[in-house]
């Protein structure tokens, strides 16, 4: 790898302006363990430069591992992007980067702005290009929206947020074409379910 990424280096010297290079480059760096180095490099391309796709959603999913939260929700806000049928990767770097975010600020004490960004994890903007499955997966972010709600004294809108969550597929949910059941999706079902059971009538 580190004579991948010295060959790469002087291709990208060579053409800097070959982003197929660096991206190569990006992979390469990342591999090796300095991503934010990966990232600096990608940083670099001059404003106004149209970049690959790859490379945009390669720089959010960097920003999201290095916890860059506001950085990488600003870049998947004001990008647009255009998925082959059932690709869902730039939601679901939005979704993350919000619940990570949301959960953050509920360890702060900061109930409603966690809850606005639990809110806005189960929303499809529509510069991402992705719509809403016809099986959801967003106990997660349900979970999360329900206790911050349970913690405003909002019961009934937290009972929501747990019956939708606890109702969505989980691994013991038959097998569906274009679903994919995550660990978070499949303990967060669990979660949902066990804060209702919790909650009582």
């Amino acid at each position: 790898l580190a004579g991948a990424g010295e060959c790469l280096r002087k291709a990208l010297a060579a053409a800097p302006d070959d982003q197929v290079v660096l991206r190569d480059l990006t992979a390469v760096l990342t591999a090796l363990g300095r991503r934010p180095e990966a990232l600096a490099l990608v940083e670099a391309l001059p404003a106004g430069v149209d970049v690959r796709y790859d490379l945009a959603l390669w720089r959010a999913e960097a920003l999201l591992g290095e916890q860059q939260y506001d950085r990488c929700l600003d870049l998947l806000r004001t990008g647009d992007f255009t998925n082959w049928e059932g690709a869902t990767r730039p939601r679901d770097l939005f979704t993350a980067a919000l619940t990570a975010r949301g959960i953050l600020r509920a360890e702060e004490g900061r109930t409603e702005e966690a809850l606005a960004d639990f809110r806005e994890a189960l929303t499809y903007p529509e510069n991402l290009g992705v719509g809403r499955k016809y099986k959801p997966t967003e106990a997660e972010a349900r979970y999360w929206a329900g206790k911050m709600l349970h913690q405003l004294g909002r019961t009934e809108e937290a009972r929501a947020e747990w019956t939708e969550g606890a109702s969505q597929v989980d691994r013991q949910s038959p097998a569906l074409p274009f679903i994919t059941v995550t660990d978070a999706q499949d303990a967060h079902v669990k979660k949902c379910a066990a804060a209702l059971e919790l909650l009582g009538k």
